[in-house]
């Protein structure tokens, strides 16, 4: 329904599909904004079997728990005297926004030879 009359020139819709849509929206914004990043930590080890070198990593992949990781890294020297930390990295990640959606361009793309 439009009440493009009551409103001059501005023209205003609604309908059943858009206030899902503006509830989705909503719902991840608050979500974005209430976001804390949480450190994690990766644990990778190199071991040489046969003269070969093999890479190992936990197979749950992340720890979120400083005193784990420090934990698994003691176990991991412990398995050999020759065990050492060669690197330790820290760094943080940020992600761009996914561009908006133009449907008119994707459109042109798909029927582009």
């Amino acid at each position: 329904t439009h009440f493009g009359r009551q409103l001059g020139k501005l023209m205003v819709s609604y309908g059943p599909c858009q206030f899902p849509t503006l509830w989705f929206c909503v719902k991840r914004h608050c979500e974005i904004e209430a976001f804390v990043p949480v450190p994690f930590w990766r644990l990778r080890a190199r071991i040489a079997v046969d003269g070969v070198p093999v890479d190992f990593e936990l197979a749950t992949g992340e720890i979120n728990d400083p005193a784990t990781a420090v934990v698994v890294e003691e176990r991991l020297k412990s398995a050999s005297p020759t065990a050492r930390v060669e690197a330790v990295r820290s760094w943080r990640t940020h992600m761009s926004r996914p561009l908006p959606l133009n449907t008119v361009a994707m459109l042109k793309m798909a029927s582009e030879e």
